[in-house]
C-alpha cells in the first residue's frame, strides 16, 4: 500500500519523534489509503508531521481482540513516524480511541539519536 502524503521536515525541529503503531480492521487496500488520510490530516491539524508511512497488511491477530462491541481475528498493521508537541498527543489518542477501524493503538517516543533498526533473524522454513 502506497499513502501519498505531502511531508514539511523543518531543519532543527524541537518536537520529539514518536512512532504510532495501528492495528485497524481487515480492509482491501482502497480502503484501508482513505482511513489513513484522516488519521495522517488530524495530525498534520494538531501541528505535527508525518514523514513515514508502513504497511505490513493483513494479519492474523495473537488473540481474538475487542473494539467498539466488535470481535476481530485478523487486522491491519500500520508504522507512522511522526514529530509532534506533546500536548497533542493526548488529542491524538483521543481521536484515535473514537475511530470505529482502529482496534489498538500505542504511540513510543523515540530516541533523538536513535539509528534505524534492520531486522536480523531469518524466517524459519517448515
Amino acid at each position: 500500500v502506497v499513502v501519498v502524503v505531502l511531508v514539511l521536515l523543518v531543519e532543527g525541529s524541537t518536537m520529539p519523534a514518536y512512532e504510532l503503531s495501528l492495528i485497524l480492521r481487515s480492509m482491501k487496500k482502497d480502503v484501508l489509503v482513505k482511513q489513513l488520510v484522516p488519521i495522517v490530516s488530524s495530525i498534520s491539524s494538531l501541528g505535527g508531521v508525518v514523514y513515514d508511512v508502513k504497511n505490513t497488511g493483513d494479519q492474523e491477530l495473537p488473540h481474538r481482540m475487542r473494539s467498539h462491541f466488535q470481535y476481530s481475528t485478523k487486522g491491519n498493521y500500520s508504522f507512522l513516524k511522526l514529530e509532534c508537541s506533546p500536548a497533542a498527543l493526548g488529542d491524538l489518542r483521543h481521536s484515535l480511541s473514537q475511530n470505529q477501524e482502529v482496534i489498538r493503538h500505542n504511540i513510543v517516543k523515540l530516541p533523538e539519536n536513535a539509528k534505524p533498526m534492520t531486522c536480523r533473524f531469518k524466517p524459519f522454513k517448515k
